[in-house]
């Protein structure tokens, strides 16, 4: 529940009694709707554009902490940031406002870092991305132009578009696996705005037959899939090799990955057009239970077993088709066993060897 969206700030600051009237209206609005079941926003902050400075926030909303206390009932106090409630807001010694962090207005896979950024700050709270792609939304794209600025441009996918499904997982499972493990919020042309008007490219009541309405739920039982497991993963994208094969402002080509500290369960995504992928940093010789994940349809393929090579890495298999999917690897308990054969062959040639395998275990 936002109280106030960032281009009528100016006049809040200016022309009233600054910080407190601010803070006693956010007050009114939390104590009128303190029971339902909500996250509260103190701001919409989605563009620094007719608006105050963000951190310019913090002095009422601080205010409002120190004065009235926390939210009751345990309920969250986070907001739509652009592109991201630490870069805006700060850390601890700036606000002691935000129990919830977030992403949003900034939504190619780029910009999933910053959920990586938000999940080793201190201190922890959990973090969403309030805004990944748009299901049916005319996106303006981000790009980097001939003298090196970044330029908006808009888009023509559609919601029925197999190519507006890929942005929209791209969105829901590379944001999940960079660190927005409190879970992503699915948004969608016609839903935002409520649309309801005669001309409108989508209606509000429409949005709820699109596609990838039914998909964003398959994120759930990724997830949740190793029961709470999932609160023990972090966030590290670098255990895949290659992970950044496309472009930077796009859906393309990158691959995720969050695994526990003691990496015996990793869980990743590859976006469409990722190429041929290993996992890297491992224990030489162990072995791990490998299963495919289908993002469309929120299926587990047949689980097969891998081995760590003496390089530490497991080549994946070859993805079951062309599209985007999921991954999981549980480690095998089991005694550590020493491969204790040499290979007569340079360093180079093993690693090129080894990547390039299947990672199947040769028993």
């Amino acid at each position: 529940m936002e109280v106030l969206r960032r281009d009528c700030s100016k006049t809040w600051k200016y022309y009233y009694d600054w910080p407190i009237v601010y803070t006693r209206y956010v007050q009114y609005i939390f104590a009128r709707y303190q029971a339902n079941n909500c996250i509260f926003s103190p701001i919409h902050f989605d563009v620094k554009m007719n608006t105050i400075d963000s951190r310019e926030f913090n002095e009422p909303i601080n205010l409002l902490i120190d004065t009235y206390g926390s939210p009751p009932f345990g309920t969250l106090l986070g907001t739509n940031p652009s592109p991201s409630t630490l870069i805006n807001f700060g850390g601890e010694k700036e606000q002691h406002w935000l129990t919830l962090h977030q992403t949003g207005n900034w939504r190619e896979h780029e910009n999933y870092w910053y959920l990586t950024d938000i999940f080793h700050a201190t201190p922890a709270c959990p973090a969403i991305n309030g805004e990944p792609y748009y299901s049916g939304y005319p996106e303006s794209a981000m790009r980097i132009d001939e003298n090196g600025n970044t330029v908006t441009e808009l888009g023509t996918l559609t919601a029925d578009s197999p190519e507006d499904h890929y942005n929209c997982r791209s969105g829901y499972y590379g944001s999940v696996l960079s660190g927005a493990y409190g879970g992503v919020l699915a948004g969608f042309e016609g839903c935002w705005g409520a649309n309801i008007e005669e001309g409108a490219r989508y209606h509000i009541w429409d949005t709820m037959t699109f596609p990838v309405s039914y998909q964003v739920r398959y994120v759930r039982d990724f997830l949740l899939s190793e029961g709470t497991r999932y609160q023990e993963l972090i966030p590290c994208a670098d255990l895949v090799t290659p992970n950044k094969a496309g472009d930077p402002y796009g859906y393309r080509g990158w691959a995720f990955a969050s695994a526990t500290p003691e990496r015996d369960l990793i869980m990743g995504y590859m976006e469409k057009d990722c190429p041929r992928t290993a996992l890297r940093g491992l224990r030489p010789y162990e072995r791990f239970l490998f299963s495919w994940f289908d993002p469309c349809n929120g299926t587990f393929q047949e689980e097969t077993e891998l081995c760590v090579n003496c390089v530490g890495m497991i080549p994946l298999p070859a993805c079951p088709k062309d599209q985007d999917w999921a991954f999981k690897l549980k480690k095998i308990l089991e005694p550590y066993r020493i491969d204790a054969s040499e290979h007569p062959k340079t360093c180079w040639e093993e690693y090129v060897k080894q990547k390039a395998g299947d990672g199947t275990c040769d028993e």
